[in-house]
């Protein structure tokens, strides 16, 4: 239904977490704890007519992603 990858950039040493959602309604993927003083932010959303937004946004919740049906993700954790 749904898969999560994480990947850490070398340069800024933040983490980058791409949530997939194939299925065909919302769905919960659980976020990876970041270190003590890190928040995860939302730089895109497929459902979005502009899907990558202009500034990070902090995500409401840290301990999972909601995802809307048959979308992508992006998250930043810094």
């Amino acid at each position: 239904r749904g898969l999560g990858d994480v990947y850490k950039r070398q340069v800024n040493k933040d983490y980058v977490y791409v949530a997939y959602n194939f299925y065909s309604s919302r769905e919960k993927l659980a976020l990876p704890k970041l270190k003590k003083g890190m928040k995860w932010y939302a730089v895109c959303d497929s459902t979005l007519k502009e899907p990558f937004y202009d500034t990070p946004v902090l995500c409401e919740n840290q301990q999972y992603a909601d995802v809307s049906p048959q979308s992508v993700y992006i998250l930043i954790g810094r």
